[in-house]
């Protein structure tokens, strides 16, 4: 089993480094070039960053990942697609940030809790359940789809401010126990069915 450090490490990020992440199938639908336009914008603040996108490219547009790359080259950012991992804990533990801007209403936003259960800052698009997961400024940042300059300034100040990053991860991780543990969820499931069966 490996850990956050040895995945930074495979992705030659530094200590230093603030790591973006993508969590996912990568698809043109997850937003990934509204991600990287907005990574070219945060150049102008700071050059101290990575993305990476972690996940299988789309087996029916297998051309996407290496468009992606060409165009993190011509933005001059980095960009690391290391493929699909089985191991998103350790995933979630070396990135800072997660970032889904998905241009459709995702339906129920898995990932999203995995990264606020691990103590990590979301930026999210506002349509479907993503905004219903994300608390816009309090464990993230919720963005219009199709908006690279909004998730750019979502993404320059949780580069700039690490201690507020740190500050929404925890909010988040609390949040997520609290809002979706398996205990609260069985509650809810029961009170809906007495709901039903009480007429």
């Amino acid at each position: 089993r490996t850990d956050g450090g040895d995945y930074r490490a495979a992705w030659r990020a530094s200590a230093d480094d603030f790591v973006i992440g993508f969590v996912g199938r990568i698809t043109r639908e997850k937003g990934l070039d509204d991600l990287l336009a907005a990574a070219g914008l945060l150049k102008r603040q700071t050059s101290n960053f990575k993305v990476v996108m972690v996940g299988e490219v789309n087996p029916e547009t297998p051309e996407y990942g290496d468009e992606l790359r060409r165009k993190a080259a011509a933005l001059g950012v980095e960009l690391v697609i290391p493929g699909f991992s089985r191991d998103v804990a350790a995933v979630m533990q070396a990135i800072d940030c997660l970032a889904v801007p998905s241009i459709i209403p995702e339906t129920f936003g898995i990932v999203l809790g995995e990264a606020l259960s691990a103590g990590k800052p979301v930026i999210a698009s506002n349509t479907g359940a993503q905004s219903e997961i994300v608390r816009d400024g309090v464990d993230g940042f919720l963005v219009p789809p199709r908006a690279p300059e909004r998730i750019a300034q979502a993404l320059g100040r949780l580069a700039a401010d690490r201690e507020m990053a740190r500050r929404m991860g925890a909010a988040g991780r609390k949040s997520v126990f609290e809002r979706f543990s398996a205990a609260r969820t069985l509650a809810e499931t029961e009170r809906i069915f007495l709901t039903i069966a009480n007429g």
